[in-house]
């Protein structure tokens, strides 16, 4: 394992964290704001050179965090990655300008995710996922007796308005009982309030 230990490049990104936090949205857009954010680029890219690093993995594009180190590696010719943790949806349309290679866990996951997002094939790894290696598939059944429900992240959607969940839910209850289920769990996902 090596960490970077660059005190000059991590004291410049939590100051960078900090000034875009109180940043208005006006002064976001502005020169100012797109100079802040070059600069953190640039500081990024000369920390991936003077670290020798090789490629960069992220977990996602959706966050400045990632998208950062993301648009530095570009920059300096290093192989960028993203590690997908979960489901893809349709707003990963952009992946392919964003990530060289994509990294999912099963081969079905892949094949949605190509159909979705139209991300080459040729550029999406299948990893498995460690959980499920030794996991016995004859021991799956199909009832209605105790129904799990896993709900998607409602994330670009967190500021609106939250009775959609509720209103999501009782359709839920009435599909269900319509088929005869006698009990539901419901496990949001972790975003959800």
């Amino acid at each position: 394992e090596h960490f970077i230990e660059d005190l000059n490049y991590i004291s410049s990104y939590y100051s960078f964290q900090r000034k875009l936090s109180n940043l208005s949205f006006q002064d976001l857009i502005s020169e100012g704001g797109e100079k802040l954010i070059k600069e953190i680029v640039e500081k990024t890219c000369g920390m991936f050179k003077s670290n020798k690093i090789d490629a960069f993995i992220a977990n996602s594009t959706h966050t400045y965090s990632n998208r950062i180190p993301l648009k530095a590696a570009q920059m300096v010719g290093l192989p960028t990655f993203v590690f997908l943790h979960g489901i893809p949806f349709p707003f990963y349309y952009e992946e392919p300008e964003r990530s060289d290679y994509m990294i999912v866990w099963s081969e079905k996951i892949k094949e949605n995710f190509v159909k979705m997002t139209n991300y080459p094939a040729n550029r999406i790894y299948v990893s498995g996922h460690p959980l499920y290696t030794k996991l016995k598939h004859d021991t799956f059944r199909f009832s209605f007796d105790n129904v799990l429900i896993i709900c998607p992240s409602c994330e670009a959607e967190r500021n609106q308005d939250r009775g959609n969940m509720v209103w999501f839910l009782y359709q839920l209850e009435s599909v269900l009982k319509k088929m005869g289920a006698k009990h539901a769990r419901f496990r949001p996902h972790p975003h959800e309030d």
